[in-house]
């Protein structure tokens, strides 16, 4: 029974870590746990969508305080990140005005 579930989790971290990958994502990871490791469709799935998300909380978790140190550390850097978030806020304020967060979570999703 132990192996069993051993194996079941290695494999399933196996389906993890490849969604993680930027390109492959779950057009990977899914394929890969169904035909190569021959895992069930639905724990495929749950953890292709987990290992998906799990860049993002590192992102959302580290972004700031690193962006915190990089501009307390290095003027030219904070001089070109802030001219890039407001040339980005310029340039798209109006338009994720119009259209909202739902059409933009539809879109990236």
């Amino acid at each position: 029974m132990q192996e069993g579930l051993a194996d079941f989790l290695l494999k399933g971290l196996q389906v993890m870590l490849i969604s993680c990958l930027p390109f492959i994502e779950l057009r990977g990871a899914i394929p890969y746990g169904l035909f190569v490791l021959k895992l069930d469709p639905m724990p495929t799935f749950l953890f292709a969508i987990a290992g998906n998300f799990l860049p993002m909380y590192f992102i959302l978790r580290f972004l700031a305080p690193i962006t915190n140190f990089i501009f307390h550390h290095s003027a030219w850097a904070k001089n070109h990140i802030e001219k890039y978030f407001k040339k980005l806020h310029s340039k798209h304020s109006e338009k994720f005005n119009e259209v909202g967060y739902a059409t933009l979570a539809a879109f990236v999703a």
